[in-house]
């Protein structure tokens, strides 16, 4: 007899003694993979993902983070916050459904995608377009992505895109401080 034949046995035996065990079995699982917030598959289903998806030349990594998003805690609330993280997980969502890729949240204000190469430009565009940025009075959040033949490369172009960002509003800051700093002086 072959190993698969024998655990299709106690497969059926389980069903009849314990009416319901796999349903309940499935149940857990998805929660147990599943992130609360937003619906996406969690950390822990990443990292399945990530280690099946390792060495596949085809597939690629698109990694998403809020810009700014700190400050919607910090400001206004948590529950403000988690709104914003739904409405970004909905446009991730939508699109991964369309391209057939795996969507993630890793935590906190970090998704990622795996996808076929071929179409992980069209999946980070698509959604950056989708996440429309939520703008507040003083600052904005957008959601902005990198892409990786890996999850490293597309962290590491991730951050570099982080610091460009965050060294172009320094000096936008400091440039309209400067002038206004002249114009009082002007005035004065």
């Amino acid at each position: 007899m072959s190993q698969n034949f024998i655990e299709q046995i106690k497969e059926s035996i389980a069903r009849i003694v314990y009416p319901g065990i796999f349903e309940r079995r499935d149940y857990f699982e998805r929660l147990a993979n599943t992130d609360a917030l937003t619906g996406l598959s969690n950390r822990a289903a990443f990292d399945l993902a990530e280690a099946a998806a390792t060495g596949d030349k085809n597939l690629h990594f698109i990694i998403f983070d809020a810009n700014n998003f700190k400050k919607v805690n910090k400001v206004f609330s948590h529950a403000d916050g988690d709104q914003i993280l739904k409405k970004f997980a909905a446009a991730i969502a939508d699109v991964s459904r369309k391209y057939k890729c795996r969507a993630f949240r890793l935590g906190g204000d970090e998704f990622v995608i795996i996808c076929h190469k071929n179409f992980a430009r069209a999946v980070r565009d698509k959604v950056e377009l989708l996440a429309r940025p939520v703008i507040f009075d003083d600052f904005t959040v957008s959601l902005s992505g990198t892409i990786g033949a890996t999850l490293a490369e597309a962290d590491s172009a991730l951050q570099k895109r982080k610091t460009e960002r965050k060294t172009r509003d320094f000096y936008v800051r400091y440039n309209q401080t400067k002038t206004q700093k002249e114009n009082f002086a002007y005035a004065g």
